[in-house]
């Protein structure tokens, strides 16, 4: 699955694939927050990957939060 090159530069996105395999890694940071959240984490390689992934965590709290408050991202052309 590609998106199309306008999209991604109107967006701020990277031009990269995406091949979705369904299948969730070991060291994924969400998978390892939910560890922590639930004291069964396992220390040494949870907190790298949550301190590996601090800016996509970031983010994805961000965007999750501004759309629970009903924001809306205006794209370039809109006024």
């Amino acid at each position: 699955m590609q998106l199309s090159e306008t999209l991604q530069r109107v967006e701020g996105l990277l031009n990269a694939t995406a091949w979705l395999e369904g299948r969730i890694t070991e060291d994924d940071p969400y998978n390892a927050l939910k560890r922590w959240a639930r004291l069964k984490p396992d220390p040494p390689g949870d907190a790298v990957s949550v301190l590996r992934n601090l800016g996509l965590l970031g983010r994805s709290a961000r965007d999750y939060f501004l759309a629970v408050m009903g924001y809306r991202a205006r794209s370039s052309g809109s006024a």
